[in-house]
C-alpha cells in the first residue's frame, strides 16, 4: 500500500509556486526549528512522540 502523501498535497494547495529547496523527510513540517538548533542551541523539552503510544 503507498504511503500517504500529505506534504505534497498541501504544498500543491497552499504553497504553489514556492520553490523546494530539499525533499522533506517523513516526520518534517514546513516549519523548521533547524535554525535555531544549529545557531543557539535550542533543545526542545517535549516531543510529540513522547505522548504518542507505541
Amino acid at each position: 500500500m503507498p504511503r500517504y502523501d500529505a506534504n505534497a498535497q498541501v504544498i500543491e494547495r497552499f504553497y504553489a509556486g514556492v520553490s523546494i529547496k530539499r525533499e522533506m523527510g517523513e516526520f518534517e513540517t514546513f516549519y523548521s526549528n533547524e535554525k535555531a538548533r544549529r545557531l543557539v542551541g535550542f533543545a526542545p523539552r517535549h516531543s510529540w512522540r513522547d505522548e504518542m503510544e507505541q
